[in-house]
Order: structure tokens, then C-alpha cells, then sequence
């Protein structure tokens, strides 16, 4: 049998799931921390570990997490698209995996102040470390925060910088990534940083993330990051193209689905070691991103405040408090109550459909 060497590339893997089977065995040690690890920390860093992790917070493998959530049949993929749990079994079992340790889990949900956020420690030796920020789960309080970076900080963000001044430790080395709004929020913590802190920072990963409306925060803070952030986008990208920030290491990949579905990290196309990219996003996002930006320089801080209250307001009407509840069973509610908006919402609408119409017409001409 041919031995396989550590970084000896596969021919294509197309998944995560792919990489797991053909790299699974070989430690950290053997071979360091690359994209795709970085990839699937954060992908798992939506699972829900609550049941999981000790009462005393002592850090616990990963194996053992895993171990536990399937004894408890308590899994949970907390994003939009949920399922996977095969893939998590296998991250899990796997020796890359397994022996990762699990440590300052924590996970915030308040629905009065409107706050989702959830972050976790991976240490994957004595020494270096993976601070992972997870993204938007599918529920109404975190899209509705997710709306709210269009004008004024979220609250998330003062977690995301706390958690990471309250976990760094003296002579450790850390990568620190997330995926959805957590790119956003690695970013804003990492921005507060010391220049010492930022120095224990080998990399910081930002997998399709929004920016930062330049209204309500100094984006010059984040020029001291410009060295250290790889951002990755979809093809079809609209997330992460909301208040877009690039960086000097920024590329596009290729995505095992279509549309709006590409945004859902697991899909990313995968060969070897690296990322199936592509020269330019598609063109029917770029029209969608370019419609948004032309909807959002149109409005006030005031004006899109009181659309997005409506919005939510409108989407819980059915008493829905997960964006599958709206799909499912919400939908007549929330046109009822969208009809009953105020002229301001109205506005708003009847303003994107013509931003939408002009960026149409200019790109015919």
C-alpha cells in the first residue's frame, strides 16, 4: 500500500466532508492549520455544545463532545441551513479532529435586546489555539441584528471584543475566523486589539462577512488588520458584499450550490488544499449587491432603523421566531402586517424596487 505523505495533495475533493476521509488521520503536529480547517471550526462552531461542555468549564475533546451529543440526541447545526450531522460525527471521530480541545464555550441569546452571539476555543496544541465566531443561527433576533449593522452597532460586537480580550492568554498564539456575521465580528473585535495582542495572532479568517457601515464605525481601525485577514467569498456573493471592506488576501470560490445558497460555507468547492476559485463574482449578484448599496446610500440611519423594526415586527406577526417558522407557516401574517407599515417603510420598499429597476436599466445599456 502507498503511504501517504503529509501534504501530499488528492486529486479533487469536493467537500469538507471529502477532506475529512482523505486528511482525517494526520494530526496538527504532522500537518499545521490550513484553509479548510479553518473552514470546518467554523462551520462546527454552530453546532450547539451547550449539553456538551463541562459545568466547571475544564476544556473537553472533541471526540468526547461529540460522544455526548449523540448519547443525549441533542444535536443542533444552529445556522439557516442546519442538517450535517454526519459531518460533525465525522469531524469528531476523525485524529485531526478528536483530540482538539473544547474550552470557553459560550453562547448568548437575549431576545429583549435583540442579541445573538456564541463563540468557542479550539486548542489544537499546549500553545496555539483557534477562537471561532459563529455566524447568524435562524433565528428572528440574530437577522434582525444582522439588519442592524446598517445603523448602529450591535451588541454583538462589544461581546465578540470582550470575549476575545477575556480569552487571550500571555505566550499563546491564536487563529481567529468566522463565517457570516461572525466575519464581521472577528474583525471588530481584532480591531481593538493591542499591538501586542495582535502580534499572538498568526491569522484571521473572514468567510463571508459584511463590513461596517462607515457611519456608525472608524473603519480606518481596521488597517492594522489588512497583514492578517484572508477573506473568502462565494460567487454568488450578497452577504458579504453588504458595506464591503476588502483586504490585500480576498478571494472567490466556487460553491457546490446555487444563488443565495452559496453563502452556506459547507458547499464551498474544495481540491486538495486549497479553494476552487473564480475570477469574478456572478453577474446576477453583483446586480442584487448593487440594487442594496443604491437602496441603503438613499436612506437615512433613521428611516432604515424604522424599516428594519417593521420588517421584524412584520416577520414575528405569525408568531414566528425562526426564519423556517416565516417560511412555514408565518407568511400570510407578515403580508398582512407589512401592509399596515408605516409611509417611511413604504418609502423604503417602493425606493429598492426602483434602485432595482436603475441598476437594471444601466446594465442593458
Amino acid at each position: 500500500m502507498k503511504m501517504k505523505l503529509p501534504f501530499e495533495k488528492a486529486e479533487i475533493n469536493e467537500t469538507m466532508e471529502d477532506y475529512i476521509r482523505w486528511r482525517g488521520d494526520l494530526s496538527f503536529d504532522t500537518c499545521p492549520l490550513n484553509i479548510i480547517d479553518s473552514m470546518i471550526l467554523c462551520e462546527i462552531s454552530y453546532v450547539d455544545f451547550t449539553q456538551a461542555v463541562p459545568s466547571d468549564g475544564k476544556a473537553i475533546s472533541l471526540r468526547k463532545c461529540g460522544e455526548k451529543i449523540k448519547e443525549k440526541d441533542c444535536y443542533s447545526l444552529r445556522n439557516l441551513y442546519g442538517g450535517h450531522e454526519d459531518f460533525f460525527e465525522a469531524v469528531c471521530a476523525s485524529e485531526r479532529f478528536g483530540s482538539v480541545l473544547l474550552k470557553n464555550y459560550e453562547d448568548i441569546f437575549e431576545e429583549k435586546d435583540q442579541v445573538q452571539f456564541s463563540a468557542c476555543e479550539f486548542i489544537l496544541k499546549p500553545k496555539l489555539s483557534y477562537l471561532a465566531f459563529r455566524g447568524t443561527d435562524n433565528s428572528l433576533v440574530g437577522w434582525k441584528e444582522d439588519f442592524m449593522i446598517a445603523f448602529t452597532r450591535i451588541k454583538a460586537q462589544e461581546y465578540a471584543k470582550d470575549y476575545l480580550q477575556k480569552v487571550m492568554r500571555p505566550r499563546h498564539q491564536y487563529y481567529v475566523g468566522g463565517h457570516s456575521k461572525g466575519g464581521n465580528l472577528v474583525k471588530y473585535a481584532c480591531a481593538w486589539c493591542s499591538e501586542k495582542q495582535l502580534d499572538s495572532i498568526l491569522r484571521i479568517y473572514d468567510f463571508d462577512g459584511p463590513g461596517f457601515c462607515p457611519e456608525v464605525f472608524d473603519r480606518s481601525r481596521l488597517e492594522k488588520l489588512k497583514n492578517k485577514v484572508t477573506r473568502v467569498i462565494p460567487e454568488f456573493c450578497v452577504i458579504g458584499k453588504i458595506f464591503e471592506v476588502p483586504f490585500p488576501d480576498q478571494y472567490i470560490v466556487k460553491s457546490n450550490e446555487t444563488g443565495t445558497n452559496q453563502h452556506d460555507i459547507i458547499s464551498w468547492r474544495i481540491h486538495g488544499l486549497e479553494l476552487e476559485q473564480c475570477a469574478e463574482n456572478d453577474r446576477t449578484s453583483e446586480w442584487l449587491d448593487q440594487t442594496i448599496a443604491q437602496w441603503v446610500d438613499g436612506a437615512s440611519q433613521e428611516e432604515r432603523q424604522t424599516f428594519v423594526n417593521e420588517l421584524f415586527a412584520s416577520l414575528a406577526a405569525g408568531n414566528a421566531s425562526t426564519m423556517q417558522e416565516v417560511y412555514g407557516k408565518g407568511l400570510p401574517e407578515v403580508v398582512k402586517a407589512m401592509a399596515a407599515a408605516s409611509p417611511t417603510s413604504k418609502k423604503l420598499v417602493a425606493s429598492l424596487a426602483e434602485s432595482a429597476l436603475h441598476t437594471a436599466n444601466k446594465k442593458t445599456k
